[in-house]
């Protein structure tokens, strides 16, 4: 019987064969106050980096990082909210999602976190302030393990950053073959009840609009297999024995109600991040930014200041210096 199973995934796997990547250039247009930059790939190919951006050069930057399966437009609504602060607001498609290529390569965490490095050194951007969601919170956390002097402050909301928190169906998706048969039967399937089991009001959240639109960028070339690749690359273990060498001043925002990165995660890393404070958000699940705008920008608010107060305190340390 256990042959016979095991016959029938390979016959399986064999019929959905291998996920493709993307293989030539995209054509995509920007979105609006989107744009397009090129990196150096692996093995000599670039990458383009679709972003969003809004703010001017000379401003501070709020640099914001999405989830999993997401994309840069999740951060409109808080985009909005900082650059009436004063923020240079910059929110990036990473690598695998969004309208950003996705070419085979190494996906895992770590390479991530270098890429969204040298996209900064290529805005110009020398230190932000990192705004991070979901998986997206594990690429923040790397950053500035690897990068100190590039991350100012980090708020984290509903993070995905802890070995634990990897769901079965992610464990089974590393292993050969039974990770393309996953991912090349499953992952396109339902994409409404999936974002409907991520919030607390699905009713309001759960748009037929909205689904069209996720429906329409999981059919983009490479969408399935970078996703399973960046699946693949999860791996925390050792990240998260160092998360308490992180000091950087850090706003933690948290669904109470959120079903995918649980609260008691919240409680963890409040306590794994010396300089750290976390908010529990009620009504809420999994995208405190979307669910829960109007908290979510004053809280957001109250912990950055007004990005004038930076301008002024680095002018005086300027002035102190000579």
């Amino acid at each position: 019987m256990k042959r016979l199973f095991l016959l029938l995934m390979l016959l399986i796997g064999g019929n959905i064969g291998c996920l493709h990547f993307q293989t030539k250039p995209s054509r995509f247009k920007p979105s609006p106050h989107g744009a397009f930059l090129t990196l150096q790939g692996t093995r000599k190919r670039t990458w383009q980096i679709h972003y969003r951006e809004q703010g001017g050069s000379a401003q501070p930057v709020a640099l914001m990082l999405h989830g999993y399966g997401s994309s840069g437009i999740v951060w409109t609504p808080l985009m909005q909210a900082l650059n009436k602060l004063g923020y240079r607001t910059i929110a990036p498609d990473l690598p695998g999602f969004g309208l950003t290529d996705k070419y085979p390569g190494n996906y895992n965490t770590i390479f991530i976190a270098d890429q969204v490095a040298a996209f900064m050194t290529q805005k110009g951007v020398k230190q932000a302030d990192i705004l991070a969601h979901s998986w997206g919170s594990s690429v923040a956390l790397a950053l500035a393990l690897r990068y100190p002097h590039k991350v100012r402050r980090i708020v984290i909301h509903s993070g995905w950053v802890y070995t634990a928190q990897i769901v079965p169906v992610i464990r089974w998706a590393k292993l050969p073959v039974l990770g393309e048969i996953i991912y090349g039967m499953f992952y396109k399937e339902r994409p409404g009840d999936k974002f409907a089991h991520s919030v607390y009001d699905k009713e309001r959240m759960v748009t037929q609009p909205l689904v069209e639109k996720i429906k329409k960028s999981l059919e983009r070339p490479g969408a399935v297999a970078a996703a399973l690749a960046v699946a693949r690359g999860m791996d925390f273990s050792n990240l998260e024995k160092r998360y308490s060498k992180i000091l950087n001043k850090t706003l933690l925002l948290w669904g109470k109600q959120d079903p995918v990165a649980l609260p008691f995660y919240g409680r963890r890393l409040v306590t794994d991040l010396p300089n750290a404070r976390l908010v529990l958000l009620d009504r809420c699940g999994h995208i405190p930014m979307l669910e829960q705008p109007y908290l979510v920008s004053r809280y957001v608010a109250s912990f950055l200041g007004p990005a004038s107060q930076l301008q002024h305190n680095k002018a005086h340390n300027m002035r102190s210096h000579k």
